[in-house]
């Protein structure tokens, strides 16, 4: 979570900052000086979190349904994929450790995984979350008009075009 980098940078900078004007016996100049020093370093700290996000937030695929191609935004090394017969779209668990997650992944016959494509989190636990999740990959497969691959998801029948 970014408030919680964030909160961690400041107690650091802050603890810093003590430690510091402490040892260094100041008058009111040099603690109004540490102050300004503290808020640049916290600011170019938060500034610089946020842009880290907006990064990260700015990668992933674009789909083409008319042309079947996938296209990588911001993905380095990643070229423009089209889709064939030989491409089928899967649910896999995936996960960050803190929930379930499904990671919804495009994959070739020989080659095997190809993109991953979203992290989804959605409970296991709560069969109308798998229900929606499993419609949702199928849907997508259909749409994109390749094979829908991979074991069903707990608790429901297997895929229709496995």
């Amino acid at each position: 979570m970014l408030w919680l980098e964030v909160l961690n940078a400041w107690a650091a900078a802050a603890g810093l900052f003590f430690s510091i004007v402490v040892s260094l016996s100041l008058g009111w100049l040099g603690w109004l000086l540490w102050m300004l020093v503290l808020s640049a370093l916290a600011a170019w700290a938060t500034w610089s979190l946020v842009r880290k996000r907006q990064r990260k937030k700015q990668q992933g695929w674009e789909v083409h349904f008319e042309q079947r191609t996938l296209t990588p935004i911001g993905l380095h090394g990643h070229s423009v994929i089209t889709l064939g017969p030989d491409y089928s779209l899967g649910c896999y668990v995936g996960g960050d450790g803190e929930e379930a997650a499904w990671q919804l992944e495009l994959r070739h016959a020989r080659r095997g995984p190809v993109a991953a494509l979203a992290l989804i989190h959605a409970n296991a636990g709560k069969p109308e979350e798998m229900v929606t999740l499993d419609r949702f990959v199928s849907r997508l497969a259909q749409r994109l008009d390749i094979r829908r691959s991979g074991a069903p998801l707990p608790g429901l029948p297997a895929p229709e075009n496995t």
